[in-house]
């Protein structure tokens, strides 16, 4: 382990401590900077996914709504207005 830390050793043994801190801090940026993009590229994909989703249920309601006044299920009509408490005239 001590052989793989060895050159980065080596660097920070030469370099004074407001360079070694300054390194070190952007090495840490870096690696900050890479993993955030990593993460909003995820995001941003499962949002699109989301909107996806969302425009689908959006078109599956209409869809239902025009078959309801339309009387396309008769049976189901029939069920939900009386779970609705509406009269139904035979």
């Amino acid at each position: 382990m001590k052989l793989l830390f060895l050159p980065a050793i080596r660097v920070l043994d030469r370099l004074s401590y407001p360079l070694k801190f300054g390194l070190i801090i952007l090495v840490c940026t870096a690696a900050s900077a890479i993993l955030l993009t990593q993460i909003f590229t995820n995001l941003r994909s499962e949002i699109r996914v989301t909107q996806q989703e969302i425009a689908g249920l959006e078109l599956f309601d209409a869809g239902f709504a025009a078959a309801f006044l339309t009387g396309f299920l008769p049976g189901f009509t029939v069920f939900l207005l009386a779970t609705w408490g509406i009269p139904l005239r035979v």
